[in-house]
């Protein structure tokens, strides 16, 4: 196969073809959009480390690799791959992040730092791990304009496919475009051997697949944003198997860990044929972003980000089974919702008494949505003129709740947010707070608008 040379694919190639033979393709879409993936390899399989050598050299990739890694357990798996490089006369510079022991963090000043270190040195970067080393390193050949290749450690996130970067900036949460992503490397025999913990935080956060375009087809009709239905039936075809097997996901079988990796890669590219998070991340991501907040400002052990949404996500689903029926018409007072909208000396006011010095970085992100009331009076107005056509069409994009927290629950994941060391005090908070979190609409900003969040919470949880 010609690595260089993208391939013209139909609608129906990419929903049924196996996720690998759909890389660097392109094509037309029902939204009238051309949807591109760039990525030019993805290789799910066993004992496939050794290919690397050879796609490197297919992909017309040479010079001096810079290979990134968490030195607290990354360390046996690169050194059989810096070994492999070595011994095929590619010559590497390794860049072992962490202190071997604590937590690294996914921080935009790490990829900079990176970028620093290696500029001028490598001609491709490398990464091997999971989440975080992942984003680090794919902002840093970013930042450098070099190619990045990922090798996946655990099956724990559905960003090694995206083209997209999940960071934080001063605590705040930010997607940050990335180019240059080449290939991906998902070898069976390594992530099997992930902690449990791990593999269950990558079922969860493809769960969200649940709740998540409900909230991009609200956004769609609320605010007029663009939508692709297409981004829900790309991963119709791996749902359906991790989704009949989580038995086997959290036994780690070999089948289980296959099944889950093709799910989170159909995942990611879910975002990378649109440009952004929206297609995997909706009110359910939010919440989860919320608890993040919650355990920085507190002192708080941050938990995986995927076992966090697989809790979310059942809660989110609630959400729309609230609102949609809810006695609208009969309850809702335009003149109360007028009296108690923030202004934005309000909101701010808020944000720092509540937030303290994270408070200008969530004002940052708020304030790309925030509207006056006159404009949100219109959009109050429009939402309660076409309340029971906007919840038909969310709901052709939403999975029963039940059927996520039996998922979760033959896997092995927690299901409830007391599972995790949460209290209600933090699930209310999020559902009734998380809406200053994101510049993005969500079922969360429907809730807040119309007064409902505490009731709504009260209900679901």
């Amino acid at each position: 196969m010609d690595l260089k040379k993208t391939t013209n694919l139909s609608i129906e190639d990419v929903k049924t073809k196996p996720t690998e033979e759909i890389m660097n393709s392109s094509f037309d879409c029902v939204c009238g959009k051309t949807h591109t993936i760039p990525i030019k390899k993805l290789s799910i399989g066993e004992d496939i480390i050794g290919n690397i050598v050879q796609d490197i050299k297919n992909l017309g990739i040479s010079g001096t690799g810079g290979v990134i890694f968490d030195k607290r357990i990354e360390n046996k798996v690169a050194r059989n791959v810096i070994e492999s490089l070595k011994k095929s006369g590619i010559e590497t510079i390794e860049k072992p992040m962490g202190d071997g022991v604590s937590l690294i963090k996914p921080e935009i000043r790490n990829s900079e730092n990176v970028s620093k270190i290696l500029k001028d040195r490598v001609n491709f970067l490398i990464s091997i791990g999971s989440g975080v080393i992942s984003d680090i390193t794919k902002y840093a050949a970013t930042i450098l304009s070099i190619p990045s290749i990922l090798i996946a450690t655990a099956p724990s996130m559905n960003g090694y496919t995206s083209t997209l970067a999940a960071m934080t900036d001063r605590g705040i949460k930010k997607t940050m475009p990335i180019s240059n992503l080449i290939a991906i490397y998902a070898d069976i025999n390594i992530l099997k051997d992930a902690p449990t913990e791990m593999v269950l935080s990558g079922f969860g956060d493809i769960l969200s697949k649940a709740s998540c375009i409900a909230d991009w087809k609200l956004s769609n009709l609320i605010k007029k944003s663009y939508f692709c239905p297409m981004s829900f039936y790309i991963t119709d075809i791996t749902e359906k198997r991790y989704m009949a097997i989580p038995e086997e996901i959290g036994k780690k079988s070999k089948k289980g860990i296959k099944e889950l990796t093709d799910g989170i890669m159909r995942s990611g590219l879910s975002m990378t044929i649109i440009g952004t998070s929206t297609p995997s991340s909706g009110s359910e991501h939010v919440i989860s972003h919320y608890w993040d907040l919650l355990a920085l400002i507190y002192g708080r052990k941050k938990l995986l980000h995927g076992t966090q949404v697989g809790v979310a996500t059942p809660i989110a689903v609630r959400l729309f089974d609230f609102l949609s029926e809810y006695p609208i018409k009969k309850r809702i007072n335009m003149e109360k919702l007028k009296n108690n909208y923030f202004d934005t000396e309000e909101i701010l006011s808020f944000l720092k008494k509540k937030y303290g010095e994270y408070a200008n970085g969530l004002w940052e992100q708020l304030n790309k949505k925030y509207m006056n009331w006159n404009e949100k009076e219109k959009e109050l107005e429009y939402i309660l003129d076409n309340w029971y056509d906007i919840w038909d069409n969310c709901y052709k994009f939403i999975r029963p709740a039940n059927e996520i927290e039996n998922a979760l629950e033959k896997s092995g994941a927690p299901k409830n947010y007391s599972e995790i060391d949460l209290s209600i005090d933090d699930a209310m908070d999020a559902i009734i707070n998380g809406w200053v979190l994101r510049p993005r609409y969500t079922i969360l900003d429907t809730l807040h608008d119309l007064g409902l969040s505490k009731e709504a919470a009260e209900k679901v949880l």
